[in-house]
């Protein structure tokens, strides 16, 4: 079988092979560790043997003893050093499953694992992240007990974090919003690589569905989207909390692709929370429906669902809406009226308290006002 086993490059095949070895040993980890151990003699060839490591892992189905940890991490520790940056992602890969079942020896390999938070080959740093993320799992905080191990590993986050090659910072992004809760000194370097993302990478993990990346020789990588495992609220409050930091004006087209995803799936437990942040950002986000680029996702992905969320509570802000609409009959493009008019016939359909909310406001339409949005006026004399 070895030379099959050598000339073989198909992940799939190379699986399934190794499948039928394990087949002859039993199923304990004394006897995996002698397999393993002998492989590597057959094989007598370094690299090719380290990259048959991450598909022997996922044959572990008794479980991990201490030996065959301690096993497995040597070989990290040797695949870590080798030059081919392949073999260094996914040493990082097996220490993600090594954490899981046991944090204590991946923390002693910080000092290492530190050093390739500069590393240049994608895949090491999207490993890297799935590490930060395994490691500081929320439901695992007790277990990183050491305070000074959290401050490195929060700190290597961070480093990782500010990678921008787009297919690291994806699953790194997606690997570490479970943890912003529990560490929310991420949240900023978290916010900044995720609109720094190009459009089409940010829209693809904002989706709903699972994200698989190509990984070197043909297997795949896949990664939760942001919208399952997010914490939504602390997100919005630091994406507009980094705006006003660069003093913009308006908001940009990255800013409300992320809003466009978090608010329609604002929580109702978070109710509060949500008033507060339109009143905190009433002036962000009206705005936007001046802007022929912007109008449409605020009015549809952004205002609408917290209306929604939020009823009466939201209507505090309509004086700074109805300023906002002033701007929009004077200065902004025609489109900008066309979907702002579609947004108050939408808000009107809703019922109240919408709809007295927008005959008392336009009541105090000017002329030209009346004559830009005579369809919402004449909906509401009837």
């Amino acid at each position: 079988m070895l030379p099959l086993l050598r000339s073989l490059q198909s992940p799939t095949k190379v699986g399934l092979l190794l499948s039928v070895v394990y087949s002859m040993v039993r199923p304990d980890s004394a006897s995996h560790i002698d397999a393993i151990r002998m492989l590597q003699n057959a094989v007598n060839e370094q690299d090719k043997f380290l990259t048959l490591l991450p598909t022997l892992m996922t044959m572990e189905t008794q479980g991990f003893s201490d030996d065959l940890i301690a096993l497995y991490v040597y070989y990290c520790v040797l695949a870590i050093d080798l030059p081919r940056p392949e073999l260094r992602a996914a040493a990082v890969g097996m220490l993600v499953a090594i954490a899981v079942e046991n944090m204590r020896p991946v923390l002693a390999l910080l000092p290492k694992l530190d050093t390739l938070a500069s590393e240049g080959w994608w895949e090491v740093h999207g490993q890297l992240g799935r590490l930060c993320g395994a490691l500081l799992a929320p439901e695992r905080k007790a277990e990183l007990a050491d305070e000074n191990a959290t401050v490195v590993v929060v700190q290597l986050c961070a480093k990782v974090l500010a990678n921008r090659q787009p297919a690291a910072q994806m699953v790194v992004l997606s690997s570490v919003s479970p943890c912003l809760y529990e560490y929310p000194n991420l949240l900023q370097p978290f916010v900044h690589s995720l609109l720094e993302l190009p459009s089409e990478q940010r829209l693809a993990l904002l989706d709903s569905h699972e994200l698989t990346l190509a990984k070197a020789g043909g297997e795949v990588l896949t990664v939760p989207t942001l919208p399952t495992t997010w914490p939504g609220m602390l997100v919005a409050q630091a994406l507009m909390a980094t705006a006003r930091e660069r003093n913009m004006d308006t908001l940009e087209v990255s800013y409300v692709e992320v809003l466009s995803a978090l608010l329609p799936r604002a929580a109702e437990s978070e109710r509060d929370e949500w008033a507060k942040f339109l009143k905190d950002n009433k002036d962000y986000l009206y705005i936007g429906l001046c802007d022929e680029e912007l109008c449409s996702p605020v009015s549809s992905d952004c205002l609408m669902p917290l209306f929604v969320l939020l009823q009466d509570e939201c209507l505090a802000s309509w004086s700074t809406l109805l300023a906002t609409l002033r701007i929009v009959c004077e200065k902004a493009p025609i489109a900008c009226t066309k979907v702002a008019t579609t947004f108050l016939l939408d808000l009107l359909a809703l019922g109240e308290p919408f709809a007295n909310a927008l005959r008392t406001m336009v009541s105090n339409f000017d002329d030209p006002m009346k004559v830009r949005f005579v369809e919402v006026v004449t909906q509401l004399e009837q």
